[in-house]
């Protein structure tokens, strides 16, 4: 009896062993299979994910493209109202070479008559008699100055500052430098940085009492004041600017400010 208990268990054992391989091999390719399944739907719940991405994309692209058009229409009847509000208030046509957008994402170069109106931060008879003073110019520092006035006048501020800047220190201690120095005021009052116009325009006023753009850098040093609630020293500025330049337009304007103040 135990012999045959013992037979009988050898032969199991023995079948045991024949099918272990195939037994396994079965269960590796259930569970490969499994796997692929499972890799497979990731697979392709990553494409529905990433179409999906890419149509958001597309909507958006779209969107932004409209945006951007309706913008550029705007911008150009924009200017196209200020230059025609500007022409019917002028009186006089500019003899300086300018341009204007006259449809969205084109710049054309229009004759002297038909200039790009600056902002309207920019003194623009000063603008204008300082590019006529520089049109031509091949030496470097009133070609960079040119070059700055140019950027005032599309109200690109932050361009300006460099190119005038460079003009200062190319001609310093010049009336080029001076005028230079004016602008790099302006163009911190176009930036709303009161402090950089501040220091251009009484760099102007003590290192070129006499020049041509001190008394307006005066007077648009007051008004620098005057934004800031600085009253006391706004009246101080108007006072010196009717004192030194008792004849000047400026001197006018300053008596007239000079009143509001009180």
């Amino acid at each position: 009896m135990t012999q045959h208990s013992t037979l009988c268990t050898d032969v199991e054992c023995s079948k045991a062993r024949r099918l272990a391989p195939a037994i396994l091999a079965g269960l590796l390719i259930f569970l490969c299979g499994c796997a692929d399944n499972r890799v497979r739907l990731d697979v392709q719940g990553l494409e529905r994910n990433i179409e999906e991405m890419r149509k958001i994309q597309a909507e958006h692209t779209v969107q932004l493209s409209s945006m951007q058009d309706q913008v550029s229409r705007l911008t150009g009847k924009l200017e196209e109202l200020e230059y025609g509000q500007r022409s019917r208030f002028s009186g006089a046509p500019s003899s300086v070479p300018g341009a204007i957008s006259s449809a969205p994402g084109e710049l054309i170069v229009l004759p002297s008559n038909q200039l790009q109106p600056p902002p309207p931060i920019v003194p623009v008879q000063a603008l204008e008699q300082d590019e006529a003073s520089v049109r031509g110019a091949t030496e470097e520092a009133p070609r960079r100055f040119a070059e700055g006035l140019a950027k005032v006048r599309q109200g690109r501020f932050e361009d300006a500052i460099p190119l005038l800047q460079e003009a200062v220190n190319l001609s310093y201690g010049s009336d080029g430098s001076a005028h230079a120095l004016f602008w790099l005021g302006v163009a911190g009052d176009g930036l709303g940085d009161n402090k950089r116009a501040l220091a251009a325009y009484s760099e102007l006023v003590t290192k070129f009492p006499k020049s041509k753009r001190t008394p307006l850098a005066l007077l648009r040093q007051a008004s620098v004041f005057i934004r800031l609630n600085d009253s006391r020293t706004a009246k101080l500025t108007l006072q010196k600017l009717i004192a030194e330049f008792p004849k000047s337009a400026e001197a006018q304007q300053a008596k007239t400010k000079l009143k509001d103040l009180r």
